[in-house]
């Protein structure tokens, strides 16, 4: 908050987002203020819930999907829509997606899910709650139309903002704010939490949601986490896939990927013993997953798996979901080879969001089914980790690992590979079988393993 020092705004062909050019349509007034307007967009206001088809707990991924669903056959839905965040410290501060009718979302930094949504001008904004109008441009949303709205509320609280006497409201799952004119601040000190009659008509400054555990009507996307042992392999929630491992093994362990790529080229031909030689090798893309899968063109066996980060300052923003993974060392890892394993503590970030249950169609899992209780959630199998040996407790690298607390760990070795982008210069330091990709930032941007031998 305060200064902008190290925000960055994403440019909309990276984000996927759709930036509409349209023309206005008019203007209207509202306390005094034009305001010229596009199309007036129409939101449902559930409190704890939503606005309109945003929901707490989507993915960043699904809430740019729902901006294209609302631009879809409108030429002026959203004239401009930002992507901010801290380039510098991306896991402190928020993502926050603002959009020009009026309102933003905020992302939890390290989970990437909805966590908060904040309406902060209504002009552009036709708001209803269960069908009922509160905000239209004939019917301006005040404390008086808001308490018709929503009904009674405990007592709220006068506080100071910039120099303006705010008066904040609260209910489950919402949070208001009413600015109090100056010529009415007197009659407001005679009660420190109800606002007078006087005040019934003070205009709406800013709307808040966010979810709310009583109601329990928030439930954010599972995180589906990744095991992963270099040199091994991965295991997805008991399902495990090893190097080598063939398409049809891939396609029972995890169902089908979203996307196949055959690659056309190769950018480090040059650097590969046959260098002439054009193996035909695909990729199975698992965009909800943050994973990608390297099949050999001529065995079709698998090769390579990378695990996608997803921050906002990468190149591949919003193609893939952020992938949950965690790397792993066996302690006879030829990485760990006359490496420093220095440990450098981690910087304190935003807690994730919880974790429950959902249903993950392309993934298969095998659960008992020897239980009569329909009330309880099946339960899954214990499965063995896809490693049978010893493995390096100390140190694991995972999608919130910085190049510094690698570097004290693994060490270098060799010159890093320079990979250029509209993004910018990303570096790939490689290892026995592992290699990352470090962004200008100090994060890392892809984790890419391979065989060892």
């Amino acid at each position: 908050k305060g200064s902008r020092t190290g925000m960055a705004k994403q440019k909309r062909s990276r984000t996927g987002m759709l930036k509409q050019k349209g023309s206005r349509t008019g203007m209207f007034s509202i306390n005094g203020k034009d305001y010229f307007h596009f199309t007036m967009l129409q939101l449902e206001v559930e409190p704890g819930l939503s606005l309109g088809l945003f929901k707490l707990g989507m993915r960043i991924s699904e809430a740019i999907t729902v901006t294209n669903k609302y631009s879809t056959g409108k030429s002026n839905s959203f004239n401009r829509v930002d992507v901010v965040y801290c380039k510098k410290d991306p896991l402190g501060n928020p993502i926050t997606i603002k959009y020009d009718q009026g309102f933003k979302l905020q992302f939890n930094p390290v989970s990437q899910h909805l966590e908060q949504i904040e309406i902060f001008n209504t002009a552009p904004l036709m708001l209803s709650y269960r069908g009922k109008k509160f905000c239209t441009p004939e019917l301006p949303p005040t404390y008086n139309s808001l308490w018709k709205a929503f009904g009674p509320t405990v007592s709220g609280d006068f506080t100071r903002s910039d120099g303006e006497l705010m008066y904040h409201s609260t209910y489950p799952g919402m949070s208001l704010l009413f600015a109090v004119p100056p010529e009415l601040e007197e009659v407001c000190t005679q009660d420190k939490d109800v606002l007078p009659t006087e005040c019934w008509d003070i205009p709406l400054k800013s709307l808040f949601l966010q979810e709310n555990m009583e109601r329990s009507r928030v439930k954010p996307d599972a995180t589906v986490h990744i095991d992963a042992v270099v040199g091994a392999g991965i295991n997805i929630q008991g399902s495990e896939i090893r190097f080598g491992s063939s398409p049809q093994e891939v396609l029972a362990e995890i169902g089908s990927p979203e996307n196949i790529y055959t690659k056309t080229d190769n950018l480090m031909r040059l650097h590969t013993p046959n260098s002439e030689e054009d193996t035909g090798d695909y990729f199975y893309n698992y965009f909800q997953l943050g994973l990608d899968i390297l099949f050999d063109g001529i065995s079709h066996t698998i090769k390579k798996f990378v695990f996608h980060t997803n921050f906002p300052s990468h190149y591949l923003f919003n193609c893939y979901v952020k992938c949950d993974f965690s790397v792993q060392f066996p302690r006879d890892c030829e990485c760990l080879v006359g490496a420093p394993r220095k440990r450098v503590k981690k910087a304190a970030v935003k807690e994730k969001a919880p974790v429950v249950a959902v249903n993950q169609s392309h993934i298969i899992r095998e659960f008992d089914s020897d239980s009569d209780d329909d009330d309880e959630p099946p339960q899954k199998k214990e499965q063995p980790l896809v490693l049978d040996a010893e493995l390096e407790e100390e140190f694991v690298i995972d999608s919130n690992s910085s190049w510094k607390a690698v570097e004290a760990y693994l060490g270098v070795k060799g010159r890093p590979f320079i990979f250029n982008f509209a993004a910018g210069s990303t570096k790939i330091y490689g290892y026995p079988g592992l290699a990352v990709e470090v962004m200008d930032n100090g994060f890392l941007g892809c984790v890419y393993m391979f065989p060892t031998s």
